[in-house]
């Protein structure tokens, strides 16, 4: 994952060591060039296969690592890392898409299956599924998340077999197409 802001960054993750279940995090400052890789997960309790890595632009030392088997942040460039993030919820993670609040602070989005939205730093967490209408069965599960023409404003979510879904609120509504 290039990072967005910070010129020459990378991250990496890699499937989980057979012996411990913990992946390796790694960060390089040069394009990724041989030899230039660190490894930033030694002293966290991540586990599970990576699955994706996100940063936001704006805050360039916050890294969130999702797996098949939960959620982890750092702030500080893997000094120092979280513990599971809502781990009665988030049991393994698609995908992750991050904007800024209208005050500023990080907001993250995260499939599972279901869809989240994580705000407040890391204090509340509201579950958007049930805000599409009712699905059930195969197709249920959410398979895409990305912003609209690169607006952090406008969210399309779909879901494989049923309609995408449109918001500009943040997932407080959404509409069946994109205006």
């Amino acid at each position: 994952r290039w990072h967005p802001s910070v010129q020459e960054r990378m991250f990496a993750g890699t499937l989980a060591d057979p012996s411990t279940g913990k992946p390796s995090v790694y960060m390089s400052n040069s394009n990724g060039e041989s030899g230039t890789w660190n490894i930033i997960s030694s002293n966290s309790s991540i586990y599970g296969n990576v699955v994706c890595i996100q940063v936001h632009r704006d805050f360039p030392d916050e890294v969130w690592i999702g797996t098949d088997k939960g959620l982890w942040r750092t702030k500080d460039n893997g000094a120092t890392w979280s513990e599971q993030l809502f781990a009665s919820q988030i049991n393994g993670v698609y995908q992750m898409l991050f904007k800024k609040d209208r005050n500023g602070n990080l907001m993250a989005f995260v499939t599972t299956g279901n869809l989240y939205k994580i705000e407040n730093d890391c204090n509340n967490i509201v579950d958007l599924t049930n805000t599409f209408g009712y699905y059930s069965g195969y197709g249920s599960e959410i398979i895409g998340l990305q912003f609209a023409k690169n607006d952090e404003n406008q969210i399309v979510v779909s879901r494989m077999g049923n309609e995408t879904r449109h918001t500009s609120n943040d997932g407080a509504a959404w509409s069946d197409r994109y205006e």
